[in-house]
């Protein structure tokens, strides 16, 4: 994965969903996944594909309701549910998904009740859901990633900060 940013390549906001197909020829990529998790959705058939970049696990509060209402991919609930639902208008089946995810960093505060682990449970949670599971992930850790699905193969890419060895896997 370059490290700088390519003509073609689509950044993912935090918070946010991105689909494109593979006709695009473009890579989807986010940056500073810390205890926020990246999830990158694959359909080979319909060469679809899609990121997510959420940052906690479900809206509890009536506000954070309220968030989730007009910014689905704040959570992970509701964020996998509006990734999946992209996903499915822009002809992928979503049982033919091939999921891979990264984040859930310990940044500040390790251990079970930390915001990266509470993360990975809600987005695990999630997925069981939608009857689907991962089939790659690169989880934990103390550094931010960047994360990256290239549309035209379904590579999925991890870089971690500077000094640390790259993870790639086609989904």
């Amino acid at each position: 994965m370059s490290a700088t940013l390519g003509a073609n390549d689509l950044v993912v906001a935090i918070a946010e969903a991105r689909v494109e197909g593979a006709a695009a020829r473009r890579r989807l990529l986010t940056y500073g996944v810390g205890s926020c998790i990246a999830i990158a959705a694959w359909d080979e058939v319909a060469r679809v594909g899609g990121l997510l970049h959420f940052m906690l696990p479900a809206p509890r509060r009536d506000r954070e309701r309220e968030i989730a209402s007009t910014r689905p991919g704040v959570f992970a609930t509701t964020g996998v549910a509006a990734l999946l639902q992209q996903l499915a208008a822009a002809g992928a089946e979503i049982p033919r998904l091939r999921l891979a995810a990264a984040g859930a960093a310990e940044l500040v505060q390790a251990g079970p009740s930390s915001v990266g682990a509470q993360n990975r449970v809600a987005l695990i949670t999630a997925l069981q859901t939608a009857g689907l599971e991962l089939r790659t992930g690169v989880f934990g850790g103390t550094a931010s990633r960047t994360v990256a699905l290239d549309l035209s193969t379904g590579a999925f890419e991890v870089r971690p900060v500077a000094g640390q060895a790259r993870v790639g896997r086609r989904i």
